[in-house]
């Protein structure tokens, strides 16, 4: 007897709502209750041929074509709507690259390095933070140490502090 699939119409037509809307596959079938796991195992048997996976992928490829084409229509429309031309320019250098880029691969460089940099950026501030934390934490531990003294110890800080006075610092007498 062959297991009924959750795949069912519904579900699939949810994930593909969330698909057009911008999510990832993973994340529109989380939305609806699908762990991420069990899409993955259903596009793989969707690549097998097994139904009703073939028509999801089908529909989830469609429904990311869609997203794509309102996302770049949008952006599109703004862009000539715009009155910068940076704007413009950056969509001709975007679709059109070959011709409008200045330098698309001087440009990727530069995009790629202001990532690194801010990844190391990031990483130097976990590293203050850190040491942040760290100095803290020797502070509380000095503070809790000195309130450890003996009650007694700060009476005698200050009496050899009276004797050192009294006998004109002369540490021999005392």
């Amino acid at each position: 007897m062959a297991r009924t699939t959750i795949c069912t119409p519904g579900k699939r037509k949810a994930i593909i709502e969330g698909i057009k809307n911008g999510l990832y596959p993973s994340t529109a079938a989380q939305r609806v209750g699908i762990d991420p796991s069990t899409i993955s195992k259903w596009l793989s048997k969707g690549e097998e041929g097994i139904e009703p996976y073939v028509t999801l992928i089908n529909e989830i490829k469609k429904a990311d074509s869609e997203a794509e084409y309102n996302l770049v229509s949008d952006t599109y429309k703004k862009a000539l709507e715009s009155k910068s031309v940076i704007e413009k320019v950056t969509v001709l250098s975007r679709r059109w690259r070959n011709r409008w880029a200045e330098n698309a691969q001087l440009e990727d460089a530069a995009v790629d390095a202001m990532r690194g940099l801010a990844a190391l950026l990031e990483a130097q501030k976990e590293g203050l933070d850190l040491l942040t934390s760290e100095r803290r934490s020797l502070a509380n531990e000095r503070d809790t140490s000195h309130n450890n003294r003996c009650p007694n110890q700060d009476v005698a800080i200050q009496q050899v502090s009276q004797l050192k006075q009294l006998t004109g610092g002369n540490n021999e007498s005392i």
